[in-house]
């Protein structure tokens, strides 16, 4: 029941799935700057 409820929450969530793409981006660019060094 509490899985079912927080996906729902997850669902409602007011981020955009596109603003969430961009807050995950620098760190997907921050982890490839560590793998250059």
């Amino acid at each position: 029941m509490e899985q079912s409820k927080s996906a729902i929450a997850a669902a409602n969530s007011p981020i955009p799935a596109h603003e969430a793409a961009d807050i995950t981006r620098p760190v997907v660019i921050a982890v490839d700057v560590e793998d250059e060094e």
